[in-house]
């Protein structure tokens, strides 16, 4: 399977080079993968994609769902990310705003 993703934040391991990562490609290069194509559904009335960029509201939704979490679950969460960050140096966490709560 091949990911179309490439110079993302904190690349460090080369990135495939100068191969190329688009399709076609006269190069023999990646190739689309059927297995990642989106299923079909049945559908009646209007649809379309949701444009995420249209807000900011990157909140509501994951705290929607936290306060919906037994407690023994959010425990886990908290201590998951709690873990992974305990190598950002703290200034840099410090260094960053956080949003203001909606309650």
């Amino acid at each position: 399977m091949t990911a179309y993703n490439r110079d993302g934040a904190m690349r460090f391991d080369g990135n495939s080079g100068a191969a190329v990562n688009y399709e076609p490609n006269s190069l023999h290069g990646s190739t689309q993968d059927p297995a990642s194509r989106e299923r079909s559904r049945y559908v009646t009335g209007t649809v379309d994609r949701h444009n995420h960029r249209l807000d900011g509201d990157y909140y509501t939704q994951p705290g929607n769902l936290f306060r919906l979490m037994k407690p023994d679950a959010r425990e886990r969460l908290v201590g998951n990310i709690v873990a992974s960050m305990k190598s950002v140096p703290r200034r840099i966490l410090l260094n960053r705003p956080f949003p203001s709560s909606k309650t």
